[in-house]
């Protein structure tokens, strides 16, 4: 059963703001995931440059284009100094 009492904030960075549609499946996602209903809180960040930071309390999903090319970039220059 769902505990009503208590919203759980959810916040989501993306370059563009997200479609009507895309907002409501992630509310649907994350209110089966945590079984609780949730408040999602939106911000544009074109520094992302793509793709999305979502942040549920201390969880954080990372799968933005920045951080992809960070960690390649992390790969590379790993690669050079052997």
């Amino acid at each position: 059963m769902i505990d009503l009492s208590n919203k759980t904030k959810v916040y989501i960075s993306s370059v563009t703001k997200l479609q009507r549609s895309q907002v409501l499946e992630l509310n649907k996602l994350l209110v089966k995931k945590l079984n609780k209903p949730v408040e999602i809180i939106e911000k544009l960040d074109p520094t992302l440059l793509g793709g999305f930071y979502l942040q549920v309390a201390d969880r954080v999903i990372d799968r933005s284009l920045k951080k992809q090319l960070h960690d390649l970039k992390v790969v590379l220059e790993g690669k050079e100094r052997k």
